[in-house]
């Protein structure tokens, strides 16, 4: 009888156990096998360390509304271009954030309510979420930018404060220039696994590594409009390359423009100047639009190529273009190259450092537990 009873027993365990598995989409294991594994979910991929949505922005400090609106335009535009100029941070682009937003009905006041701001975060695929609002109390203008941690709610505030006879345009490049010197700490403070920022002379150090080179320069540049006096591509390289520890040569402008021309050889050229690597640059400007009476916007693309000077090959070459803000076309125009110029060359020398031979790479020091096998 008891041994009747087991026997049942476990039958309705062994049709239970295969009902259940059915519901799975899966079947029972055979006789003495193991059974199969549930493959675990699919991680779901991360954004980049620095993703940022820059959101909204009030110039309520101004009564005229046309004033106010224009004013807080031309401070998402100014900021988003500062902010995409750094090597470590990601923008979500306008078009798809307004879009993203309008789909699920969502507006953006109440963005300190945690919810809110993890919610937005998550569908705009960002970590950080910019906000920023100006006001006036007695005598001065406060300019505050919340920083948003959207994977916690966290949030911090970036202060400017402004007179109140000051120039709309100053207070602009004051917010802008305040938030981005004070934005990486602040993204250390309120957490979300943020990366330091790593300096551009530094940067290019690591990727040439610590053997010096002797660099020629022959750089162009050109602003269709009034003339840009600074050299702004040529200096931009100068800078950068002597930072990392480079010797460094700059061409005159006739035998640069010679050069760039093809009048003359770059293995002649850089032969009597002993250089081990020639940099060809060629910088273009012009003006896009006037944002308001004092704010102009400019755009620039800078092409380089990167040759061995012994051989004439062409070693890494590319083009970039960028976009600057500033108080008069000229200074734009040389912000717009410098960046374009910084980005290109930083972009080069990564490729510069692939293309090496593994012998002339810089050499990895093996951890010291590694060092003892």
């Amino acid at each position: 009888m008891f041994a009747r009873f087991s026997m049942v027993f476990l039958a309705v365990l062994v049709f239970s156990a295969g009902a259940a598995m059915a519901q799975q989409g899966g079947s029972p294991p055979a006789s003495g096998q193991a059974a199969p594994e549930k493959p675990a979910p699919a991680a779901q991929p991360k954004p980049p360390l620095r993703t940022i949505a820059v959101l909204d922005f009030d110039a309520a400090w101004l009564d005229d509304p046309e004033q106010r609106k224009e004013t807080a335009e031309v401070l998402f535009t100014i900021i988003t271009d500062r902010l995409g100029a750094l090597p470590d941070v990601t923008l979500v682009e306008r078009r798809e954030m307004d879009r993203i937003l309008k789909e699920q009905a969502l507006n953006l006041t109440g963005l300190t309510d945690a919810e809110k701001s993890i919610k937005i975060g998550k569908l705009l695929g960002a970590r950080f979420l910019l906000s920023g609002r100006g006001f006036k109390l007695d005598d001065l203008i406060y300019v505050t930018t919340k920083v948003i941690n959207a994977e916690t709610g966290a949030y911090k505030g970036i202060f400017t404060t402004a007179n109140k006879g000051v120039a709309t345009s100053e207070i602009v490049l004051k917010v802008c220039d305040g938030l981005v010197e004070k934005l990486p700490a602040t993204l250390n403070e309120i957490g979300g696994g943020t990366a330091p920022a790593i300096d551009p002379v530094e940067l290019l150090k690591q990727r040439l590594g610590n053997a010096a080179k002797s660099w020629l320069i022959a750089a162009r540049e050109e602003h269709r409009g009034p003339p840009v006096i600074d050299p702004a591509v040529e200096n931009e390289l100068e800078h950068l390359l002597s930072g990392a520890g480079q010797t460094v040569e700059t061409l005159g402008k006739d035998k640069a423009k010679q050069l760039i021309d093809g009048a003359v050889g770059i293995v002649e050229t850089a032969r009597d100047h002993q250089a081990d690597y020639c940099v060809v640059a060629q910088g273009f400007s012009e003006f896009g639009k006037r944002l308001n009476n004092d704010l102009v916007a400019c755009l620039a693309r800078v092409e380089t190529k990167i040759t061995d000077a012994k051989t004439g090959a062409v070693l890494a070459a590319g083009s970039l273009e960028a976009r600057a803000t500033d108080l008069g076309e000229q200074l734009a125009a040389k912000q717009a190259l410098r960046k374009a110029a910084r980005q290109l060359l930083l972009d080069l020398a990564e490729k510069l450092q692939k293309a090496q031979p593994a012998a002339d790479q810089p050499k990895q020091v093996a951890p010291a537990a590694a060092q003892t096998k």
